[in-house]
């Protein structure tokens, strides 16, 4: 039996979101903006249930959960669509970083582009010190609501003490098609 997750709008690891600006009816966006298909209006925040796995990623009990990888291993975006709920579930699962830090992921539409971004952000823990060993992370996000079909998602990565924002994947996916996997790099660690 699937758990049915909450709305929550913002980061994991934040306690408040920050703004993202008016509607275009003078609206402020809220949780229950609709994602358009194909359509474009002002950027929202429109990611729920953010949260981000210990080292090692999600356990089985904590859907959707990624195939067995262990340290450095190959990097996958594994999706599903509820049609019931609107709501498109997100796991970028083997996502290789330092071990010591702090990670979040938010999820935004950007309208003027009509797709959805998905941001990763690892920075510095306290004292601004890193470790000198890597780790496998999950992040995970539901978006919605969240209009059945095709979806244009942008995935970026945000080490903040590396620079700015990379895109890591640019694609489109179907929510037709009820949910899949997409490979991203080569795998391995970092040298």
């Amino acid at each position: 039996m699937s758990r049915r997750l909450l709305v929550v709008l913002g980061l994991a690891t934040a306690a408040a979101c920050t703004g993202s600006g008016p509607a275009s009816d003078g609206q402020t966006p809220s949780a229950s903006t609709a994602v358009p298909s194909g359509q474009a209006t002002v950027p929202a925040p429109v990611g729920a249930r953010a949260r981000v796995s210990d080292c090692g990623g999600f356990t089985a009990e904590a859907p959707p959960t990624p195939e067995p990888g262990g340290a450095c291993s190959q990097e996958r975006l594994v999706w599903s669509y509820d049609r019931g709920q609107a709501t498109l579930s997100v796991l970028d699962a083997g996502v290789t970083l330092n071990c010591c830090g702090e990670r979040s992921i938010a999820a935004t539409y950007d309208g003027t582009r009509a797709v959805v971004v998905l941001t990763e952000t690892d920075r510095p823990g306290d004292g601004s010190l890193r470790c000198r060993c890597v780790c496998d992370f999950d992040f995970a996000v539901d978006i919605a609501p969240l209009a059945a079909g095709p979806v244009d998602l942008e995935l970026l990565r945000h080490v903040t003490d590396e620079g700015d924002p990379a895109l890591v994947w640019r694609g489109r996916i179907d929510t037709a098609d009820g949910g899949g996997t997409v490979l991203i790099g080569e795998g391995g660690c970092p040298h």
